[in-house]
């Protein structure tokens, strides 16, 4: 007779797709510099680093090339060195990246040119005024529809008005400075992940972001948000928590995941899920979450920034080596 332990590992292994020589190949592209934010969009690949500005490849990372060389960057909060990208949206043909301090840049013209803007975001009028570039501090965009969402670290999440030239915020209900890092949306309910522990939502129809009840250790930071299905998932740096019922209840759903790991990323591609770990890599998921195994054949840097889900391969940012690639018929 089995043991109820055999059977239960028996379990996992089935939930998964069976192990394949598909290894991690690193891209062509940007070898070295901190990857943190990654966007698919068809065949094209866009990747955003640290001190090295936007890259995009069109053939799925097999080739790269610099598309943020015409940014105007002026110097902010005494610092002299381009701004981090951390994060990257396409509205229509419109290519947005936001920035560790210098705001949101837009191009038009596949990064012929860009334009800084950031009219309106939380003290923004008041650089105006005084005749300096405003600090403006963006980590996270989601899409809904037509309508681009940015969060403002200092001053929570703001709207792009019809117009594409100023920004509107979206309401009240978090705290003054709300230190929003992570964004998510379902239709046109948004939430928001703060670096306090906190996640918040807002409805199509509220003026309000309202606090959900998900219990952690202050300071605990909700790096990723990840909606699935009716399924909400947080990545934050005391491990996943889901919700199935738009954060009414929340269940911490750990198991193969490193103990105590930080989620940095989380991204979904039919039956699958995939975490992004800083220090240890790659998990999959088979089973919504329930349970994860590593995927991280020929990974060289595990400290993992960004994913993204492209029709052929999953993409993996990196601390230090760049955009490595996975491909994803290995897991049929």
């Amino acid at each position: 007779m089995r043991s109820p332990v055999f059977l239960v590992c028996l379990g996992i292994v089935l939930a998964f797709p069976p192990p394949s020589a598909a290894q991690w190949e690193q891209t062509w592209g940007p070898a070295k510099p901190l990857a943190g934010a990654l966007l698919v969009s068809g065949p094209r690949l866009y990747a955003g680093t640290k001190e090295c500005g936007v890259f995009l490849s069109e053939d799925e990372g097999a080739n790269w090339k610099m598309i943020s060389g015409k940014i105007e960057h002026r110097s902010a909060a005494g610092l002299d060195t381009p701004p981090r990208v951390t994060c990257l949206a396409l509205v229509g043909t419109d290519l947005y990246a936001g920035t560790e301090y210098g705001g949101v840049f837009r191009t038009r013209d596949g990064g012929v040119s860009w334009q800084a803007v950031n009219t309106d975001f939380g003290l923004e009028p008041l650089f105006r005024k005084l005749g300096v570039p405003p600090e403006v501090w963006i980590s996270s965009f989601v899409v809904t529809g037509t309508t681009l969402f940015a969060g403002e670290t200092d001053h929570g999440v703001y709207r792009l008005a019809e117009t594409g030239e100023k920004w509107v915020s979206t309401g009240e209900g978090m705290p003054d400075d709300p230190c929003v890092i992570s964004l998510a949306a379902r239709g046109a309910d948004l939430f928001a992940g703060t670096e306090l522990g906190r996640v918040y939502f807002l409805g199509a129809a509220d003026e309000e972001w309202r606090e959900l009840p998900l219990e952690l250790p202050e300071g605990t930071r909700v790096y990723a948000l990840l909606v699935s299905g009716p399924d909400l998932f947080a990545g934050t740096g005391r491990g996943l928590f889901w919700t199935p019922d738009n954060g009414r209840t929340w269940k911490k759903t750990s198991r193969g995941l490193p103990e105590g790991a930080a989620i940095r990323a989380l991204v979904a591609r039919g039956p699958f899920l995939f975490a992004g770990i800083g220090d240890n890599g790659v998990f999959l998921s088979a089973d919504n979450g329930a349970s994860w195994m590593a995927l991280n054949g020929g990974l060289f840097d595990l400290n993992i920034r960004s994913l993204a889900v492209g029709t052929n391969y999953l993409f993996a940012g990196t601390e230090g080596q760049g955009v490595w690639r996975f491909p994803l018929s290995a897991l049929k």
